[in-house]
């Protein structure tokens, strides 16, 4: 109360006016781990998603799209059984809630094999979609191959996008690319790595990973390699593609202190990179509700917005919503 009322005396004082800026359309993909993991989670996650989920983006902006992924994990020994995904895209970006909300209470939990599943090439199929024919045969249609699949997002730069990944536990197969039989010996088109997600920077939403779990990279750090030769490899390699202009660094957004971690997570790694955030909620869901609007207010302000039912006090330092 204290702070709003020195911001507001010092509104008048400078003669200064509030507004309050209508929001740009949004799309949101919902990417859902159904590993035996999140077995315990699914049916929350599907109860809540209408109230905790939709209805805060839809109050925020009646115009937002919604899709919907899912992933367990190769369906190979030791990283899965049979009937498990890597990824599948469940249903394209829409204004239809209703398609979104009977397709996700259709999701059943998997397998997953190890503690390790798809996250990381699920977000990327996500939001590229062109597929994985592992044995490289131009079929897509082997064990464990991910047909080419678009999302639909806007093409519209004004748009904000946004990728919520809820899964459990915080550990990527191929980060950094220290599996080189993932999933399977012999594979030729290997699974999306961190690498492959900054190099196609330029296209990434803001990616947010909401789950139950405490940050655990650091437990596995012996299974990775070091951030600083990642590095030196994503370097290296993004100077040898057409159209990269300058080095890497210039290309990483301005919080990279996740990015320069041995101990951060996959999912750290990549919310610094796109923007995004690890959001932790409680292991009954009980916060979930306040992680989606975290999600919502932080967008709003990189548009330099308010969410609904906020004002934007313009000041000569800054603007705040209160």
């Amino acid at each position: 109360m204290k702070i709003k009322t020195l911001l507001a005396g010092m509104i008048c004082s400078l003669s200064l006016f509030t507004t309050q800026t209508a929001n740009a359309a949004t799309d949101v993909v919902l990417i859902i781990d159904t590993s035996g993991s999140t077995g315990a989670l699914l049916p929350t996650w599907q109860r809540n998603m209408e109230s905790k989920v939709f209805a805060p983006f839809l109050y925020e902006d009646p115009e937002t799209r919604f899709g919907l992924a899912a992933h367990v994990d190769f369906p190979m020994s030791p990283y899965g059984t049979s009937g498990d995904y890597a990824y599948k895209m469940v249903h394209p970006l829409t204004h239809e809630t209703q398609d979104i909300l009977l397709s996700l209470k259709a999701l059943r939990s998997g397998s997953g094999g190890d503690a390790k599943e798809s996250q990381l090439e699920a977000v990327y199929q996500a939001i590229k979609g062109t597929g994985r024919d592992l044995n490289g045969n131009g079929s897509y249609d082997d064990l464990g191959d991910i047909k080419p699949q678009k999302m639909g997002w806007s093409n519209d730069p004004d748009v904000t996008k946004i990728v919520i990944h809820f899964t459990s536990p915080l550990v990527y197969h191929n980060d950094p690319t220290a599996e080189d039989n993932y999933p399977y010996k012999g594979v030729v088109n290997k699974p999306a790595s961190f690498i492959d997600m900054v190099l196609a920077y330029s296209e990434l939403p803001a990616i947010y990973t909401v789950t139950p779990d405490p940050l655990v990279a650091a437990k596995h750090k012996s299974a990775q390699s070091s951030t600083h030769e990642q590095l030196m490899e994503l370097i290296e390699r993004s100077n040898q593609l057409q159209g990269f202009s300058g080095q890497l660094e210039s290309l990483l957004p301005e919080n990279k202190s996740n990015l320069a971690s041995d101990s951060a997570s996959t999912a750290e790694k990549l919310s610094s990179l796109s923007g995004g955030k690890v959001l932790h909620v409680s292991s009954n869901l009980s916060d979930f509700e306040k992680a989606v609007a975290e999600v919502i207010e932080k967008e709003a302000e990189k548009r330099g917005e308010c969410p609904v039912g906020k004002t934007k006090v313009e000041l000569p330092f800054g603007f705040y919503c209160i």
